[in-house]
């Protein structure tokens, strides 16, 4: 049997090095330990609950087994490398259907029965958790397995299975795929699921962990809903496409740097009452891509068995985009929600990594100067902006105060489009603002807008 050894400290209790002993599964009453600092007293309950008591002192840890008999006690965790505590799970005691015994995890997702009558039980748990974390990188991993390329196993092959069919195939990678675009809102399997352990009690005390896992969530990648997610991937702008009331553009997402994407999974949020998006394209063949719409998010999903090498500005998406007939709309920029993330073919995730596309403004709305993006931004941003006719430009960068600071851009411009690249590097954090001056040969614009540095 496997022994725990509490060594209470002089500098605790006031005594010698002393060893107590606990047998794994035994309860003792307790007693009495001598050392050169006097007479301690202590006591063992389950194997992982220890007292001891001195002159000077007194230690417990762990959890204690009330009013002696026997315990039937474990913890539920998440089936992920560092098993993530399921807190504020129910745990079940059944035979067949029927529930005999029921209690709650605690904050570290330990659960104890207490003196349970003898029998044989079925463990199972309920949880009232969100559901969430499963994206293109688990259908994937799905693909995967069905072409035998990496076989899943235990309560991860389980929760692949996600319209219940017993097998394993393209159908529940699809499913995936949709459900995380939101195409489908449910899986036939559920949200979750446990392991089942069978529990005998005869009148000893009993530990059994076992764990849990959201439907579809291969790589358990979950998160806990009450930890803040921080992105993994970035989008910038790069380069401006105007366009105008009713027309049709196509936008390119480059990445930023050379990858092997097999998996990506986009959140996007975007103008919906300006925009509309009449396609999502993928840069090559052999994949599966699904998209949709909800509100002001575009969520895309897509997976390739067969991914390859892409270089830096290689495009590996295309929006295709219409403007409706809104008018004086300023900002039709695309955003990234911080769920997105692109995977290599081994299903991990990459670590700040960044995409482009580029600024989209509408050349409709005469002359128009838009937010810098990003804002607020360390180094680099960039200004774009509309100009309804040739004319006269003057780009200012101003301090806090509207003090001029220098003078960015000063010449004749064409109509059109333009952008401008702004480093910010000499300068020490704080909020700044950019003045345009536009001069044509019929008309005079002036507009200003605030931007922040941040370190």
């Amino acid at each position: 049997m496997r022994k725990i050894i509490l060594f209470l400290g002089c500098c605790l209790l006031g005594w010698g090095s002393t060893a107590l002993f606990a047998q794994q599964g035994n309860t003792a009453a307790g007693g009495q330990a001598e050392g050169s600092g006097g007479t301690v007293s202590y006591s063992i309950g389950l194997v992982n609950f220890v007292s001891a008591s001195g002159s000077t002192g007194s230690l417990s840890q762990g959890h204690q087994q009330p009013g002696g008999g026997f315990s039937l006690c474990g913890t539920l965790a998440y089936d992920n490398v560092v098993g993530t505590p399921m807190n504020n799970c129910t745990v079940q005691l059944k035979q067949g259907n029927t529930v005999v015994y029921e209690t709650t995890t605690d904050a570290s997702g330990y659960y104890q029965f207490n003196n349970p009558d003898a029998g044989t039980y079925v463990l199972a748990a309920v949880t009232t958790k969100a559901w969430g974390s499963v994206n293109a990188t688990d259908a994937l991993l799905i693909g995967k397995h069905f072409t035998e390329i990496i076989p899943l196993s235990g309560l991860k092959l389980a929760a692949a299975d996600v319209n219940a069919s017993t097998y394993v195939n393209a159908s529940d990678g699809l499913g995936v795929l949709k459900r995380y675009v939101g195409l489908q809102s449910s899986f036939v399997a559920g949200d979750w699921m446990f392991e089942h352990p069978v529990a005998t009690v005869a009148g000893v005390n009993l530990i059994i962990d076992f764990k849990g896992i959201c439907v579809g969530d291969v790589n358990a990648s979950y998160v806990p809903p009450t930890t803040k997610l921080e992105p993994t991937l970035f989008l910038e702008n790069q380069g401006v496409q105007a366009i105008e009331n009713q027309q049709i553009v196509r936008l390119p997402v480059k990445l930023n740097q050379a990858l092997n994407c097999a998996a990506v999974s986009l959140s996007m949020n975007y103008p919906a009452d300006a925009l509309e998006i009449l396609a999502v394209e993928a840069a090559y063949d052999n994949q599966t891509l699904v998209y949709n719409t909800i509100g002001n998010e575009l969520r895309i999903g897509w997976y390739s068995l067969q991914p390859k090498e892409m270089s830096k500005d290689e495009v590996l998406l295309t929006l295709t985009v219409k403007l409706r007939n809104v008018a004086n709309y300023v900002d039709l920029n695309f955003g990234l929600n911080a769920e997105s993330s692109i995977a290599d073919y081994s299903g991990l995730a990459f670590v700040n990594k960044s995409l482009s596309i580029p600024a989209l403004v509408s050349s409709t709305q005469g002359f128009t100067l838009s937010q810098n993006i990003p804002n607020p931004f360390n180094n680099t941003t960039q200004i774009n902006y509309v100009l309804p006719a040739d004319g006269s430009v003057k780009l200012e960068l101003l301090d806090v105060v509207g003090k001029l600071i220098t003078v960015l851009e000063d010449g004749q411009q064409s109509a059109g489009a333009h952008n401008y690249t702004f480093s910010g590097s000499a300068l020490p954090s704080g909020v700044y603002f950019y003045r345009m001056l536009v001069e044509t040969g019929t008309q005079q614009y002036s507009q200003t807008k605030r931007m922040v540095i941040s370190r």
